[in-house]
């Protein structure tokens, strides 16, 4: 059981490690694009916004988890089924906040990637996005 905890925390901590809040989207960095202009869209907002988004899910996934995996050892084994019936979500909510995480992540890249490098390469690259985006929850 320990080991889901533990894979759910490690995730999230590699998205913490690529998410990008500190960037900002500045001239060099914004390709000359068709549709749409940093100067008159709040580019950086955006980007902000959902860099936050992944870093607010992926720490609360990983504090979560290291709380559960904390709770856990400490629950003797015989109790640990009155354990899980007491505490319902405890599986639920790191999942859900990694997967927010995870989700503003690539929202965020493919953002990114857009602003960086024009809309043409951002239309290829929506499509393997949405596809993972709503095969994810399915699985889950």
């Amino acid at each position: 059981m320990v080991n889901v905890f533990t894979t759910i925390g490690v995730v999230a901590a590699l998205i913490l490690t690529m998410e990008k809040t500190g960037e900002a989207i500045d001239g060099e960095d914004v390709h000359a694009s068709e549709w749409i202009d940093c100067s008159e869209f709040p580019c950086n907002t955006i980007h902000v916004t959902l860099s936050w988004f992944s870093l607010i899910g992926c720490a609360h996934a990983v504090m979560y988890t290291t709380c559960a995996i904390v709770w856990l050892s400490l629950t003797p084994a015989e109790a640990t089924r009155d354990f899980f019936y007491w505490t319902p979500s405890i599986m639920q909510r790191p999942s859900q906040s990694m997967m927010l995480g995870v989700t503003c992540w690539s929202f965020d890249a493919l953002w990114l990637t857009a602003i960086k490098h024009g809309s043409n390469l951002m239309i290829w690259l929506s499509f393997p996005a949405v596809f993972l985006l709503l095969h994810a929850p399915g699985v889950c």
